[in-house]
């Protein structure tokens, strides 16, 4: 037998006894107690039927479609709130507006927490404030984030490198004289150059990384702020304040191309309060209704701190809870054009809930 052969031979027996140990790892438990023989299991979610080891995800790899609407062709069989087996991963995904108000407000302490993802948990060592598990160290960052970070203060400070870059955008679309312009890269470029002038820009006193820095040295902050914590929170400031914004901003753009109508309805309302001021500034943009109602949230996985109950179904502790917003933003018993870019459909809602909090975007 030659070198090439026995090396085979090895793989496959390594991949068969691999195979072997996945099969009967589930069956290794320990003698349930007569407590535990006693308690029935949870009633969870109607789901699709799941295979041993890999659960539900044969039905997402083998579909033609993109997840977010495979999830919801999945919903339209079992409902609103579904139960998946991703490989060992207990997941659920809610395709409706009243789903996620419990998901997001009845029930926001229970599924506070975000999944533990190893790249994730590698890159940023737990120690960032969008992603990182919810207990006390996440509890004093929010507090430190939102009252030294992003305060209407300290936002407001970096009003020049705004405008500043927003004129630059519009320069260089200018100069392209009816060419044609890669606006996406354009958009990103402009997201990118922005957050790295606040986070180290020199042109400004106390720009992001010098108020980390002072934040370190104080011995009154209630936890350790460590070095790793400072580099997790300027990464989260890269990928939610540039990655996200410049994703927004492009498929806006695309949407108000698309809707003629609409376009100009949006153009009407910047010309009228901003015309006669010769520029647009920020101290405006408040008073642009119907702009606001072309924006839509973002919402990330979530995870069970504990078990809950969310229409007579149990949900166990460490269950990972997907929103699918996409299927919620077109929910028929919703909108009346779900498939439509329609911003007016707003304006049938109840003035009380435009804002965030309002589920069915």
């Amino acid at each position: 037998m030659d070198s090439s052969s026995q090396v085979l031979h090895l793989l496959c027996s390594f991949l068969l006894i691999t195979i072997i140990f996945l099969i009967l790892k589930p069956l290794k438990k320990a003698k349930p107690s007569k407590s535990k023989q006693q308690q029935q299991p949870p009633l969870l979610p109607p789901g699709p039927r799941k295979l041993p080891i890999i659960g539900n995800l044969h039905q997402l790899s083998s579909s033609k479609l993109l997840p977010h609407r495979r999830l919801l062709e999945l919903a339209n069989l079992y409902g609103p709130l579904m139960h998946l087996q991703l490989g060992q991963l207990q997941t659920i995904v809610v395709s409706s507006a009243e789903m996620a108000k419990q998901v997001m407000k009845t029930h926001d302490l229970t599924f506070s927490s975000r999944p533990f993802n190893l790249a994730i948990s590698t890159i940023f060592h737990n120690l960032d404030l969008v992603l990182a598990p919810y207990g006390e160290y996440w509890r004093q960052l929010k507090k430190l984030c939102v009252l030294e970070l992003l305060s209407a203060k300290r936002v407001a400070s970096f009003l020049p490198i705004r405008e500043q870059e927003v004129a630059r955008l519009i320069a260089d679309i200018c100069g392209k004289q009816g060419t044609a312009t890669n606006v996406s890269r354009m958009i990103h470029s402009l997201t990118y150059r922005t957050i790295s002038r606040s986070a180290f820009g020199k042109l400004y006193a106390d720009d992001l990384v010098d108020v980390m820095l002072k934040l370190q040295e104080n011995a009154d902050l209630g936890f350790t702020l460590t070095t790793n914590s400072v580099k997790a929170i300027l990464l989260d400031m890269f990928v939610a304040g540039s990655e996200t914004s410049s994703t927004l901003l492009e498929w806006t753009m695309s949407e108000l191309i698309r809707e003629e109508r609409v376009m100009k309805k949006a153009q009407a309302e910047v010309r009228a309060v901003f015309g006669k001021r010769g520029k647009v500034e920020e101290t405006g943009i408040h008073e642009l209704n119907y702009l606001k109602m072309v924006i839509k949230p973002l919402l990330v996985p979530r995870e069970s701190l504990n078990q809950c109950e969310m229409e007579g179904f149990q949900i166990p502790e460490k269950t990972q809870v997907i929103v699918n917003a996409w299927a919620i933003g077109r929910d028929p018993k919703c909108w009346s054009e779900p498939e439509r870019f329609y911003p007016e459909s707003l304006d049938t809602q109840k003035k009380s809930q435009y804002d965030d909090q309002l589920y069915e975007i």
